[in-house]
C-alpha cells in the first residue's frame, strides 16, 4: 500500500488530540450533559410513578411517538419533532452566543411575538386589499415575511445591547420589560383573540415542512462554529467573552462586539420565531395575559449544551422530542402533559451543578479504593484521621455544653443583667428630668438663645455677602488695570517685533553684514520670548485674584462656622444629650458583650472545623500520593512505561514529518511561482513533475521512518507482554507466600505486616523490569 505522509500526520495528530487535556476537558462537559439528561429522565419517570402513572411507559412513548408516522403527511409527529428541533437550534444558538460574552438575553419571546405580529398586520392589510383571508395568500410574499421578522427581532435585540453599553442598564431587566411591552402593544394593535398567520405549505418541500428549516439551522451552526474557531473575529469574540480587560488592552472594541452579538442573537432568535409560528404554532392567541414561553424554553437548550455551538444540536433534538411526544406520552401513561416541563426543569437544574458531574469518575474512584484496601499502612493512616474527624465533630456538637463556654455564658448573662439595670435607671432619670421645672426653664432659655443666634447668623451672612461683593469689585478693578497695563506693554513689544522684522528684511536686501543680521534676529527672539512672559504674567494676575477672593471668603465664613457651632451647643443643651449619651453607651456595652460571647463560641467551633478541614486535606493528599505510587508501580507501571516509550518515539517522527512536509510545500510553492512568472524558468509540465517528485520523495522517506516506528512499537509491545507475563508470575509467587504467612500469622499485626510486604514487593516489580 502506498504511504501518504499527509494522511499519516492527520491520523497521528487526531490520535494525540483525542488524548489531550483540551479534548478531555470537552469530554467532561459532554459527560456532564449526558448525566444531567439521564437524571432528568429518571426523576421524571419516578415523578410519573409517584403521581399514579406509568413512568416507563411515559418515557418510551414520548420517544417512540416523537418519530411516529414518518411520511409526507402534514402534521405528522416527525415533522413536528424536527420543526421543534429547528426552532430550538436557532434560538439556542442565538442565546449561546450571548452567554459566551456574558449577555443573558431573556427577550426571545418578545422578539418572536413582535416579528409575528408585524407580519400578521402587514399580511392582514394585503389580504384585505385583495379581498381574501390571510391564510389564502400565496407564498410569493415569503421573502417580505422573512425580512420583516428579522428586522423586528434584530432591532429589539440590538436595543438591549445599546442600553447595556451606553447606559449600563442590565440586559435581563430590559429584555424582560420589552417582552411585556411588546406583548401588550401587539395585543392592543391586533385586537383579535386568535391571529392565524399563513398556510403551513409555504415552507414545505414535497409536503415536508421541516426540511428547509432544519437545513438552514445546521448551516447556521456550521458557519458559526467555523467563524468562532478559525477566524480573527471569532478569536476576538472569545477574548471579549473570557477576558474583557485583556481584550480592552489588546485594542479590541468590547462594546462593538456586545452590540454585534445582540444583533446576531436577534437574527437567530427571529429565524427560530419564523419556523415556530409558521410550522409549529401556526397562530398566536392574544386573549390571555401570558407571554409565550418559547424564548425561555430555549434558554435551557443553551445552558444544557454548555454554550457549545455543536452541542446545541443534540440538546435541541431532545427538547424537540420532549415537546413533540409529551401529549401522547401523557395519554399513554395516564399522566399530565406538564410532566415534560418537570423533566426539562430537572435536566436544566442538573446542568447548573455540572461541576459535580465533571468530578464524577467512578472507575478512578474504584481504583483508588482498591489501592487503599491493599496498602495496609495507608489504610491505617486514613482510619486514624477519620477517627480524629469524628472526635472533632463530636466536640463541635458539645461546644455549647463545654465548661468554659458555660462559665462564659453565665458571666455574660450576669453582666448583661447589670447593664440592663443601669439602662433602666438611666432611662428613668432621663424621663424624670424631662418632667421637671428646671428642664422647662432650660428649654425656654435655649429656644430664645437659638432664635437670637439664628437672627445674628442671617445678619452676618448678609454682611459677608455685601463685603465679598465689594472686595470682588475692588480686586476686579485692580486686576483690570494690571491687564490693561500689560496689554499696552504687549502692543509696544509686538510693534517692536514688526519694526525689527522689517529692518531685518531691508538689511538682507542691502546685503548687510552677518553680525548685523544676527543681532537683529537675537533682538526679535528676545521680544518673542517677552510675549510668553506677558501671557504668564496675565495668568498669574488672574490666579492671584482668585486666591485673594477665596482666602477672603474663607476668613469671613469662619465667622459663620463659629455661629453655627454656638447654635449646635444651644441645641445640645436643650436636647439633654448627656442623658442620651449615657443611655446609648449602656446599649452599646450590652451589644458588645453579646457579640464577644458569640465570637468566643464561633472561635471554638472554627478551631475544631479547621482541624477537620486539615485532616480531610491530608486524607486526600495521602490517597493521591499513594495511588500515584501504586499506578506507577507493578503491572500498571510496566504497561505505562512501554506506552510512554511508544508515544515519545511517535511524537519525534511526527514533528519531523510536519517540518519536512512544510519545507516540501514551500519548495512546491516556489516552483509554482517560477512556472507562472512572465519569464518562467520552468514549464508547467516540469513544475508538475518536480512537485510530484518532491511529494514522492517525502512519502518514501517517511514511509521508511514510519515502518521503522511501527516495527519499534511492535517490538516494545512484545516486550511489554513478556514483562507483564513474567511480572504476573512473580506477583503470583508473592501472593502464594503471603497466603502462607497469613495462614501462619498468630495475630492481626502479623497478618497486616504480611500484606504490607506483598504490596512493597509488587511495587518493586516495575523497577526491576524497567532497569533490565
Amino acid at each position: 500500500m502506498k504511504f501518504n505522509t499527509k494522511t499519516w500526520i492527520v491520523k497521528r495528530k487526531t490520535a494525540l488530540y483525542l488524548k489531550s487535556p483540551g479534548f478531555t476537558n470537552k469530554f467532561h462537559y459532554i459527560k456532564s450533559s449526558i448525566i444531567a439528561i439521564l437524571i432528568g429522565l429518571v426523576l421524571g419517570c419516578i415523578t410519573v410513578y409517584i403521581t399514579g402513572g406509568n413512568g416507563i411507559a411515559y418515557i418510551t412513548t414520548m420517544f417512540v411517538e416523537a418519530f411516529s408516522t414518518f411520511g409526507s403527511k402534514t402534521g405528522n409527529q416527525v415533522s413536528r419533532t424536527m420543526n421543534y428541533t429547528t426552532v430550538f437550534i436557532f434560538m439556542g444558538l442565538g442565546l449561546a452566543l450571548g452567554f459566551k460574552v456574558g449577555l443573558f438575553n431573556m427577550g426571545g419571546s418578545g422578539q418572536a411575538v413582535l416579528g409575528f405580529a408585524a407580519c400578521y398586520l402587514i399580511l392582514r392589510d394585503i389580504a384585505t386589499n385583495k379581498g381574501v383571508a390571510v391564510t389564502s395568500l400565496d407564498s410569493s410574499i415569503m421573502l417580505m415575511v422573512f425580512v420583516v421578522f428579522l428586522i423586528c427581532g434584530i432591532g429589539v435585540s440590538v436595543l438591549t445591547g445599546i442600553l447595556k453599553v451606553y447606559f449600563n442598564i442590565h440586559e435581563v431587566a430590559t429584555s424582560i420589560m420589552l417582552n411585556w411591552t411588546i406583548w401588550y402593544i401587539m395585543k392592543w394593535l391586533i385586537s383579535e383573540n386568535n391571529a392565524n398567520l399563513l398556510q403551513q405549505n409555504w415552507l414545505a418541500i414535497s409536503d415536508n415542512t421541516w426540511i428547509i428549516g432544519l437545513v438552514m439551522a445546521l448551516i447556521s451552526v456550521a458557519i458559526t462554529w467555523f467563524v468562532l474557531s478559525y477566524t480573527t473575529v471569532g478569536y476576538k469574540f472569545n477574548m471579549v467573552g473570557k477576558q474583557k480587560t485583556a481584550a480592552k488592552y489588546a485594542g479590541v472594541n468590547g462594546n462593538l462586539f456586545i452590540i454585534m452579538t445582540t444583533a446576531f442573537q436577534g437574527l437567530f432568535i427571529s429565524l427560530g420565531g419564523i419556523f415556530y409560528y409558521f410550522n409549529v404554532q401556526k397562530q398566536q392567541t392574544f386573549y390571555t395575559d401570558m407571554v409565550p414561553t418559547i424564548g425561555f424554553d430555549a434558554i435551557s437548550v443553551a445552558l444544557v449544551a454548555f454554550n457549545n455551538v455543536i452541542g446545541i444540536i443534540p440538546v435541541a433534538l431532545l427538547w424537540g422530542i420532549i415537546n413533540s411526544g409529551a401529549q401522547a406520552a401523557a395519554d399513554e401513561a395516564m399522566s399530565s402533559q406538564e410532566m415534560s416541563y418537570v423533566i426539562t426543569g430537572v435536566i436544566m437544574y442538573c446542568a447548573t451543578i455540572y461541576i459535580l458531574f465533571m468530578q464524577f469518575r467512578p472507575i478512578l474512584m474504584m481504583k483508588i479504593q482498591n489501592y487503599i484496601n491493599k496498602d495496609v499502612e495507608l489504610r491505617l493512616l486514613i482510619g486514624q484521621n477519620n477517627e480524629k474527624i469524628k472526635e472533632n465533630r463530636a466536640l463541635i456538637s458539645k461546644v455549647k455544653n463545654d465548661e468554659y463556654i458555660l462559665n462564659l455564658k453565665r458571666q455574660t448573662e450576669e453582666k448583661i443583667a447589670l447593664l440592663n439595670n443601669d439602662l433602666l435607671i438611666a432611662e428613668a432619670n432621663y424621663l424624670e428630668y424631662k418632667k421637671s421645672e428646671a428642664y422647662a426653664q432650660l428649654v425656654a432659655a435655649g429656644v430664645q438663645k437659638i432664635k437670637e443666634l439664628k437672627d445674628s447668623l442671617v445678619a452676618l451672612k448678609a454682611t459677608i455677602k455685601e463685603d465679598v461683593k465689594k472686595v470682588k469689585l475692588e480686586q476686579k478693578a485692580i486686576l483690570t488695570k494690571k491687564i490693561e497695563k500689560m496689554d499696552s506693554i504687549k502692543k509696544i513689544n509686538t510693534q517692536s517685533i514688526l519694526d525689527l522684522t522689517k529692518e531685518l528684511k531691508e538689511v538682507k536686501v542691502q546685503n548687510g553684514s552677518k553680525e548685523q543680521i544676527n543681532e537683529l534676529k537675537n533682538d526679535i527672539k528676545i521680544l518673542n520670548a517677552n510675549k510668553i512672559m506677558f501671557k504668564s504674567s496675565i495668568i498669574e494676575y488672574k490666579q492671584d485674584y482668585a486666591h485673594y477672593i477665596e482666602n477672603y471668603e474663607d476668613g469671613k465664613y469662619e465667622l459663620v462656622a463659629d455661629m453655627l457651632f454656638k447654635i449646635n451647643n444651644a441645641k445640645f443643651v436643650i436636647s439633654n444629650a448627656h442623658f442620651e449619651h449615657e443611655i446609648t453607651k449602656i446599649q452599646g456595652e450590652i451589644k458588645t458583650t453579646k457579640q464577644i460571647f458569640k465570637e468566643e463560641v464561633r472561635n471554638e467551633i472554627t478551631k475544631y472545623a479547621k482541624i477537620i478541614s486539615e485532616l480531610k486535606a491530608e486524607n486526600k493528599e495521602l490517597k493521591e500520593k499513594g495511588f500515584n505510587k501504586y499506578y506507577n508501580s507493578g503491572l500498571y507501571g510496566i504497561s505505562k512505561y512501554f506506552k510512554n516509550l511508544n508515544r515519545d518515539h511517535t511524537i519525534v517522527i511526527l514533528n519531523q514529518a510536519v517540518i519536512a512536509e512544510s519545507e516540501a510545500n514551500l519548495k512546491i510553492v516556489a516552483l509554482k511561482k517560477a512556472a507562472k512568472a512572465k519569464d518562467a524558468s520552468i514549464t508547467i509540465e516540469e513544475f508538475k513533475a518536480q512537485a510530484k517528485a518532491i511529494k514522492n520523495g517525502l512519502n518514501q522517506e517517511f514511509g521508511k521512518k514510519v515502518a521503522e516506528l511501527n516495527e519499534y512499537i511492535k517490538v516494545q509491545n512484545q516486550k511489554r507482554k513478556e514483562a507483564l507475563v513474567s511480572a504476573r508470575k512473580k506477583i503470583g509467587t508473592f501472593k502464594t507466600e503471603c497466603k502462607q504467612q497469613l495462614a501462619e500469622g498468630k495475630n492481626t499485626v502479623d497478618k497486616n505486616k504480611a500484606k504490607e510486604v506483598l504490596f512493597n514487593k509488587i511495587a518493586e516489580v516495575q523497577n526491576d523490569y524497567i532497569t533490565t
